[in-house]
């Protein structure tokens, strides 16, 4: 390999660069940012929670659940490497909790 392959790239710092994460907008689009996969707001679960049979279990979260279930496997069953996941999971658990609530005061009932 030649000299010339092994330089490193120089790195323009004369970019105005934010570091003061205070002033950064991580959201320039203005969404909320969620941490898990699922979306337990959408018309597909209330359609599932209606249609279920009254003792079938629905989980518009499963995605999230089945990736904290995946960490625990991968990490020998320790519950401090996977804490992020469970918190991405109760997060959705959360956002449907409060969607049924809002649909119930709208009068939708599952």
């Amino acid at each position: 390999m030649s000299e010339e392959n092994k330089k490193i790239p120089e790195v323009d710092h004369s970019a105005n660069i934010e570091t003061d994460k205070e002033k950064v907008n991580f959201t320039k689009d203005g969404k909320a940012v969620k941490f898990y996969p699922d979306n337990p707001t959408a018309m597909e679960h209330k359609r599932a929670i209606r249609t279920k049979m009254p003792t079938q279990f629905y989980d518009p979260c499963a995605e999230a659940s089945k990736m904290s279930l995946a960490c625990m496997e991968r990490n020998n069953f320790e519950r401090d490497n996977c804490i992020e996941y469970f918190k991405a999971y109760r997060e959705c658990k959360k956002a449907w909790a409060e969607e049924r609530k809002k649909d119930r005061r709208n009068g939708f009932r599952y």
